[in-house]
């Protein structure tokens, strides 16, 4: 008599079932070994076997590698393809397991029937058929997956939720669909970006989709503000607002014009809606339980949609409308210091706020620099790095979410950002300052072409360190004032020049928005009316930005083309001008005799293309004028890693020499400014690194701590 055959599946034991849960999703309070790599062994050794629930082997997936996520050991390429084909994986899994019983439907469809977040499913499609996303994209993505793993399978002890499904909250209904709508609605405006038809077609539609949200919202929302909390958590998911595949330095201004529709009209409908927003843009910023890393690429756009928000004209009215000030932006970012937020407040301080309110932001900048001396936890602590913790939500759940850490540091430190917005009143001031030395006299320099022949004559001397220049075109007088920041030293020289019929100012241009290089624009204009202001979108009253080498005229013999250099500031540009064979640069704070700006608002990889790339593609008898006099200062560093002869002839030349602007070219440079010389040995062995983008962020570092 034959036996029957008995199929026995451990995954039916809830005993079984609820031991390996304990393994996979750990209790907050547990304080025992790790057994998450026994729980993906024992998933392993069941799928040899016989085949097992898919989100039973998703978990063992996603588990997985996370912990193999060790940057020590393999390569950050390497880390990167376990992610995608882990979540890859994850997500064919579900989908498939549903369209092998049905017909083939849309995979978007198909996981928004099982729950799935669209955005899960975009990653997939991203990772297979483009790019791989960044690193901590990855990282992000996986935890989430873990936790909408555990809420569809394992919460329930190993009974998955039904397939196709209604929600019984309301909340939850509306966050599933809003989610759909959020997904077509970006589609949709992307296709109006770059559609081939009438373009006020594709804008309508991109209006009426807009509409149809923004009523969705509004019958749901009400005034309720947990409830607008639902929408904008939506909004600030990956790959909505900021691309899933942002990379550190890359620019997000597609994503301004696929969004501001929208955004825009739930301002102006939905009281409280742009409060919420930025306050919980804020709060991505801090996130205490991620680490502080410069490479994070979500974070920082979120804080360039912050910046858009506070400073882009086009929305002026709803700042209005909603009174958001900087001031009101300031607070919050000094009050939870941190990499993203210090960076922020420098990007978006005004010298007028700061003058207004210094009393408070001083005080809120020493307290946080005193607290961050006795934590453990600091901008740029690479040890406090590595304390971070999961998330504070799925740790309420019991989950015991691992942040695998990133062990690139911080570009700076809070002290040192926290020392920059204290000078800020003049930060030209701080690289003098910051070895000890007292701040120079300078002149405001007259730069003309007579005979096809550069040469500067001083007009003036002021009481700061700050380069401005005046440079004439002989034949037609017009001429062009550039950085004027200090109008009571600046505007007599400018009216006599006037009155005596030398020049016929054209415009004012400037090298970034800093207040010591474009501050003094609106008192020009003052007595000055009507002169355009030619510069980054942030300087002060600017009134055009010329694209990257775009050129144009300085009366009938200078040519000018516009170099975009974003790193000391994001709106730096060096104005590269020619006469027949005389060639100049005027590169603000970006490049110094002997050195280079601080990186504020960027990295050492865009300083690296600024130097290295755009500036010292010029010719190199192309002479430099600098915006600030830092020679002395910049050959003390350069004399730390660099004994050469070009480097003694630069010392040499400056302790005899009041002044070197235009003393040097670029040529010059590559001779001895250790910052253009990332590939010599010498400067490598100094730093104790050999990738050029290493190097340069060494060598600032270096130089910062001087």
């Amino acid at each position: 008599m034959a036996h029957p055959v008995l199929n026995f599946h451990p995954w039916d034991d809830t005993t079984i079932l609820r031991a390996l849960r304990a393994k996979f999703y750990p209790p907050q309070n547990y304080a025992g070994p790790d057994l998450r790599m026994e729980a993906c062994k024992e998933v392993a050794m069941w799928k040899m076997k016989r085949p097992i629930p898919d989100d039973l082997e998703a978990t063992g997936l996603i588990t997985e590698a996370i912990l193999n996520d060790k940057p020590d050991e393999t390569s950050t390429a390497g880390i990167d393809l376990m992610y995608g084909a882990a979540f890859s994986r994850f997500v064919t899994l579900l989908v498939d397991g549903v369209q092998k019983r049905s017909h083939k439907e849309n995979m978007y469809d198909v996981g928004l029937n099982i729950g799935l977040p669209a955005r899960f499913v975009e990653l997939r499609h991203e990772i297979n058929h483009g790019s791989l996303p960044p690193l901590a994209t990855l990282r992000t993505y996986a935890q989430q997956a873990l936790t909408w793993l555990y809420h569809d399978y394992w919460k329930q002890m190993g009974v998955a939720r039904p397939r196709k499904f209604e929600h019984s909250d309301p909340a939850e209904a509306f966050r599933l669909s809003l989610e759909d709508d959020l997904t077509k609605y970006r589609k949709n405006a992307f296709d109006a970006l770059t559609a081939k038809g009438p373009a006020v077609k594709a804008a309508a539609q991109k209006k009426n989709f807009s509409d149809m949200i923004c009523a969705k919202v509004a019958k749901f929302c009400s005034k309720d503000i947990e409830k607008l909390g639902i929408v904008i958590r939506e909004l600030l998911e990956v790959n909505q607002l900021v691309p899933s595949n942002k990379r550190p330095g890359s620019s997000i201004t597609d994503r301004f014009r696929v969004w501001d529709t929208l955004l825009g009209a739930l301002s102006r409908k939905q009281q409280n809606f742009l409060h919420t927003l930025t306050a919980t843009m804020i709060s991505r910023l801090v996130q205490p339980d991620l680490p502080q890393i410069k490479s994070d690429g979500y974070r920082e756009g979120v804080g360039q949609w912050l910046l858009y928000i506070y400073t882009d004209d086009c929305w002026q009215k709803s700042r209005d409308v909603a009174h958001l000030k900087i001031q009101t932006l300031m607070v919050p970012c000094l009050a939870d210091p941190c990499f993203w937020t210090l960076r922020l407040a420098l990007a978006v301080i005004t010298k007028d706020v700061w003058k207004k309110h210094r009393p408070l932001y001083e005080k809120m900048i020493l307290e946080a620099m005193e607290a961050d001396k006795g934590s453990n936890v600091g901008v740029g602590d690479e040890d406090a790095m590595d304390m971070a913790d999961g998330n504070d939500n799925e740790a309420a759940e019991g989950l015991g979410a691992t942040v695998v850490e990133n062990d690139e540091p911080a570009a700076y430190g809070l002290d040192t950002v926290a020392t920059a917005l204290l000078e800020v009143e003049d930060d030209g001031k701080e690289e003098e300052e910051a070895v000890g030395a007292p701040p120079a006299l300078t002149y405001t320099l007259c730069l003309r072409t007579m005979n096809n022949s550069w040469y500067t004559a001083p007009v003036g001397e002021g009481s700061s360190n700050n380069y401005a220049y005046l440079v004439v075109d002989d034949k037609t007088k017009d001429a062009v004032i550039i950085d004027p920041a200090n109008p009571p030293e600046v505007a007599p020289v400018l009216k006599q020049q006037i009155d005596s019929g030398k020049i016929n100012l054209t415009s004012i241009i400037n090298t970034h928005h800093h207040w010591d290089h474009a501050g003094g624009n609106s008192k020009i204009l003052e007595q000055f009316k009507g002169l355009p202001v030619i510069g980054g979108k942030q300087c002060e009253a600017v009134t055009r930005t010329p694209k990257d080498g775009e050129t144009f005229k300085i009366g009938e013999g200078i040519t000018v083309k516009a170099l975009y250099t974003p790193c000391h500031t994001q709106d730096s540009i060096c104005w590269y001008m020619e006469d027949g064979s005389e060639k100049v640069v005027f590169t603000g704070d970006t490049l110094f005799i002997g050195g280079c700006g601080r990186f504020f608002e960027g990295t050492p990889a865009e300083m690296n293309t600024a130097l290295n790339k755009t500036l010292a593609a010029l010719p190199d008898d192309t002479k430099v004028y600098p915006g600030h006099e830092y020679t002395k200062t910049n050959v003390k560093f350069l004399t730390t890693v660099l004994q050469t002869e070009p480097v003694m002839k630069l010392q040499s030349f400056a302790e005899n020499n009041k002044e070197t602007q235009g003393k040097f070219t670029i040529g010059d440079e590559k001779t001895y400014n250790v910052f253009m010389r990332l590939d010599d040995p010498t400067v490598q062995k100094a730093t104790g690194k050999t990738e050029p983008v290493d190097v340069m962020g060494k060598l600032r570092e270096m130089k910062n701590s001087m």
